[in-house]
């Protein structure tokens, strides 16, 4: 994927000169700044196209990748792949010599696709593995995400998905920071027929939330709502805003953005609870959650926000 490396070159250069200083790079950072800034890009890349994870992936693992690709395509979650990697983002591991891995990890699904590449200037993926977050983590039980119905996103919801999201943080690192990338990867447990049906039946749900919204007309309206006022005129002047400060604090934050990254907030989630219904927006440039939900008078929009920069530790320069 020669594009691809093109950017991650560019981007690892551009990291080097912003964190360091030039003359102050040393062999093993450059190797860290390369492998971390070819992650961030493919995760960009396949956010917007699925398939062009294929075309990172070594010749020799692609084949296999399309036989177990097909185990994810049961009726009805056919859009998996497409979903999985909108919202997903790279944590990187220790570099050694020209090999390396990272995780592409999303916590709508709490699984990743855990990689080891190798080739700093112009990588191939060799080899994947799905990975259960609880299992990854360690947990006993799969935690229990709220359902689709009846919960209040911003009181509920992301708190559990920020936490489990910061826990498997924590324990990407400590498998493959300061580790043999060999052998961290061998020690990754994959997903078993049972790990395959979980993962599925996330990605049902996931489709169920889609299916909703596009045919509720007061969440479709919502969300065509929110992308005029990101599109069109300053979000903190509208008159539909509530007047709580978290509500105005948000709307402070993204009235303050550029345009750009004000548009780039795509659709990603629908929440019902009993006094309103709430859309969630995604900005992968940040890479930041927003809600925004509709209170039952249809009348007031409450906004919160939730970045995963703080969540993944990234504001302590850890993995990012």
């Amino acid at each position: 994927m020669k594009k691809l490396a093109v950017v991650a070159a560019s981007l690892a250069l551009c990291m080097a000169s912003q964190t360091y200083g030039s003359e102050d790079v040393s062999t093993e950072q450059k190797a860290d700044l390369k492998a971390i800034a070819y992650s961030a890009t493919l995760a960009k890349f396949v956010s917007t196209n699925s398939q062009a994870f294929v075309s990172a992936l070594s010749p020799s693992v692609r084949e296999r990748w399309q036989t177990e690709e097909r185990k994810l395509r049961v009726e009805n979650v056919q859009f998996f792949l497409p979903d999985f990697f909108k919202v997903a983002y790279a944590y990187n591991g220790s570099v050694s010599g020209d090999a390396f891995c990272f995780g592409l990890y999303n916590p709508f699904y709490d699984h990743a696709l855990i990689c080891k590449a190798k080739g700093l200037d112009n990588p191939d993926i060799v080899d994947f593995k799905w990975v259960s977050g609880a299992t990854f983590r360690g947990d006993a039980s799969v935690p229990k995400y709220p359902p689709a119905t009846g919960v209040d996103p911003a009181d509920e919801y992301f708190p559990v998905l920020m936490n489990t999201a910061g826990k498997f943080l924590a324990a990407f690192n400590r498998a493959f920071v300061g580790s043999s990338p060999d052998a961290a990867f061998a020690s990754v447990p994959t997903l078993d027929d049972q790990g395959i049906k979980s993962l599925l039946d996330i990605a049902a749900f996931r489709t169920a939330q889609a299916v909703k919204m596009a045919g509720d007309e007061s969440a479709y309206g919502l969300a065509t709502l929110a992308t005029m006022a990101f599109r069109d005129e300053r979000l903190q002047d509208q008159p539909f805003l509530a007047s709580d400060d978290a509500t105005r604090a948000t709307a402070k934050t993204i009235s303050g953005l550029s345009q750009d990254l004000q548009r780039a907030f795509r659709t990603i989630g629908y929440f019902e609870a009993d006094v309103e219904k709430c859309v969630v927006f995604y900005n992968k440039e940040m890479p930041t959650f927003l809600t925004m939900a509709r209170t039952r008078d249809g009348n007031t929009i409450r906004l919160g926000m939730f970045d995963f920069r703080i969540a993944d530790g990234w504001e302590k320069k850890i993995n990012r």
